[in-house]
């Protein structure tokens, strides 16, 4: 298997860079061309470009905002304080502090769905997202490296990265939207009032070609992240076998969740340690964690090759 170390992050860093920066480039281009058609050359090309920039720039800011809402929404977790849960606090603070990363703040989420994730564009402005069943299921070392694992996307910047590279997928898909309107009649007229409409018709091709691509892109590089999440909550707390005794309890909880709660936990699914989809049970085959569709746009990679990184890495120390 190949080690998903820092060198091999690097390697998919620049990989998934490179793609990012060619849909920008299409979406940029695609976007000035709505301009132009929409104001005609009247319009100097760096006040097109400067609109562009702005709508690219404002998507994605879009994006961090909608995913803090869409998990407050989800998860429906409640910031807690230190008097509430001295025990608690006392050990997030306790691991941010071994890996540099500011005290998140503390929000539980009352749910037998087992979650664990952090969200927040900046490390200073980040919450951990804990639920109960993940507290019930786990003990306190566990605990420990599912936390480790949590901030170590904290010390990456993971959420930075993959709120810029979801950027794309923003506009592509607010481009379908438009071009969805157009067709089912929805006209908007230019300031000359012709209707722009057809204009958006003709980038469907390209947002179907920057979506697809851009969430690969992204997937691709999430996968590599929660490698590299698990490897360094691994040295972090000096087991990796209490981190892979957390995967497969988390797992067979999982499985253990009434549909009804998995479906109502889906919002956050991408976010949180292990996918909120059936295994089977399965964690030490060839298993992909009850995600459906392609592999390509797989948030997480297979718990099996998760646990043998971590036996490997278990060697190693021994």
């Amino acid at each position: 298997m190949a080690e998903y170390g820092s060198w091999s992050l690097t390697v998919r860093l620049f990989v998934t860079v490179l793609v990012f920066g060619l849909c920008t480039i299409c979406l940029f281009v695609a976007v000035w061309v709505a301009v132009w058609a929409l104001f005609g050359p009247g319009w100097y090309a760096s006040q097109i470009g400067f609109v562009a920039g702005a709508v690219i720039l404002t998507l994605i800011g879009a994006v961090e905002y909608r995913q803090l809402r869409t998990v407050t929404d989800s998860a429906g977790a409640t910031v807690v304080s230190t008097a509430d849960r001295p025990d608690l606090h006392a050990r997030v603070t306790r691991i941010a502090a071994q890996l540099d990363v500011p005290a998140p703040t503390l929000a539980l989420a009352d749910r037998q769905t087992p979650e664990a994730l952090v969200v927040g564009f900046r490390p200073i402005e980040t919450r951990l997202v804990l639920s109960t069943g993940l507290l019930d299921t786990l003990t306190g070392d566990e605990l420990d490296a599912v936390i480790a694992h949590e901030l170590a996307h904290v010390a990456n910047r993971d959420a930075t990265v993959m709120t810029i590279l979801a950027g794309p997928i923003v506009v592509a898909n607010g481009m379908l939207a438009r071009s969805s309107l157009s067709a089912l009649g929805h006209k908007a007229p230019d300031r000359g009032g012709r209707e722009t409409g057809h204009y958006f018709a003709h980038f469907i091709p390209l947002a179907l070609f920057v979506r697809g691509i851009g969430r690969a892109n992204a997937a691709y590089l999430s996968r590599a992240r929660e490698m590299t999440a698990d490897r360094v909550a691994a040295e972090v707390t000096g087991s990796p076998a209490t981190l892979a005794s957390a995967l497969r309890k988390l797992d067979a909880r999982i499985d253990a969740t009434p549909d009804r709660d998995l479906r109502h936990a889906a919002g956050v699914s991408a976010l949180s340690i292990l996918p909120l989809h059936r295994s089977g049970g399965v964690v030490d085959g060839d298993d992909t964690n009850g995600e459906s569709g392609s592999g390509w746009f797989r948030t997480h990679p297979p718990t099996a090759k998760r646990l043998e990184q971590l036996r490997r890495l278990e060697r190693e120390q021994s």
